[in-house]
């Protein structure tokens, strides 16, 4: 396993994501709000692909806070925390010499050699063109099988999301389709290695339909209390079982 920067923005991501759903859910909530926006805000701490994420937490927060809440301080608090959060992100990457972290940043765009047919794009046209190539390398050419199933609890879990439509489900969806476009829009780069940084909410959403299928299946065999503990234990051996297998 490589530890790449790319690991660490995921686990951002996923701790953000909790945050803006608990500010999300607490109400009145004016610092949780805050803490949301600083923990949106340091994923691009991490690595600038966090951008993608701040803006999809951000149309969480408008939309859910905003729009059917209607709590316009909450937004504000984020939005304030997301302004604090950024100008420290810029302080720690400039810090101890602001001209040295300049010169990296030009000079980066320049220097940086791509890595396989589809790892770089350039304009706006080509990043979208370029993002059906960039998901088949993630999903199948270099994932393999596994990839694959990801892909599928994702997209199984997006459409059962998109069916209930309650709080928590609406802003998963919102987060991953967003954070897609946003990615496929601004950035250029089309490294295989930052599929990871969805991969927690390929998960989550493919978990949540695997317990609403197993639930319905199982209700007359199983107990209620063990029938989320039996979708988790399947779900899990398998990922193993295909892990062991592989290369």
């Amino acid at each position: 396993h490589l530890v790449r920067p790319d690991v660490w923005t995921s686990a951002s991501i996923l701790f953000a994501i909790y945050l803006v759903w608990f500010a999300v859910e607490r109400k009145q909530k004016v610092a949780v709000a805050l803490a949301a926006g600083l923990a949106s805000a340091a994923t691009m701490g991490f690595h600038a692909n966090g951008l993608a994420f701040v803006l999809a937490l951000s149309v969480v927060i408008v939309f859910e806070v905003g729009l059917r809440q209607r709590a316009p301080t909450r937004v504000l608090g984020y939005f304030l925390g997301v302004a604090i959060g950024g100008l420290l992100v810029i302080a720690a990457q400039a810090w101890p010499d602001p001209q040295v972290a300049w010169q990296q940043l030009t000079s980066l765009s320049l220097s940086y050699t791509s890595l396989g047919s589809s790892a770089r794009s350039s304009g706006l046209i080509q990043n979208i063109q370029s993002m059906g190539s960039f998901l088949q390398t993630i999903y199948w050419t270099a994932g393999g099988p596994l990839g694959l199933i990801e892909a599928g609890l994702g997209v199984a879990g997006l459409t059962l999301a998109l069916a209930r439509r309650t709080p928590a489900d609406r802003s998963l969806a919102i987060t991953l389709v967003v954070s897609m476009l946003a990615f496929g829009l601004i950035f250029s780069q089309r490294f295989v290695q930052y599929g990871v940084l969805w991969a927690p909410l390929l998960f989550i959403l493919g978990m949540m339909a695997v317990e609403r299928v197993t639930s319905r299946l199982a209700a007359k065999m199983l107990p209620a209390t063990r029938v989320e503990a039996v979708a988790f234990g399947l779900a899990a051996a398998g990922f193993v079982a295909l892990n062991a297998a592989g290369d």
